[in-house]
């Protein structure tokens, strides 16, 4: 993408947090909530399920959308870059038309 749609949000600055992780994991995790628990989200009509699963108090689906698969340690490590875009999944979501994206 070289242009941002008018569309997309500005992402989240983990610097604005002066490395505060847990207050920037919050305010993440505090958009998840915005953009898809408390509203209803829609690809191309149809609602959105997501993996509503806990683990460690937050949906699964919240640490699939911040985190990348570390294939050395078989584990999960929380992506700076992906928490930093959580206000563009929704976003994305509904337009998926629109040619600025690949869906």
């Amino acid at each position: 993408m070289t242009s941002r749609p008018p569309w997309l949000p500005e992402e989240l600055r983990y610097a604005d947090y002066k490395g505060d992780w847990d207050k920037f994991l919050e305010a993440v995790y505090g958009i998840f909530e915005r953009d898809f628990k408390s509203s209803c989200p829609k690809y191309e009509g149809f609602p959105l399920v997501y993996d509503s699963r806990l683990e460690a108090g937050k949906e699964i689906a919240f640490w699939h959308l911040i985190q990348r698969h570390e294939c050395r340690a078989q584990d999960r490590i929380p992506d700076l870059r992906r928490c930093e875009r959580i206000p563009w999944p929704k976003p994305i979501i509904e337009h998926p038309t629109d040619k600025a994206i690949s869906v």
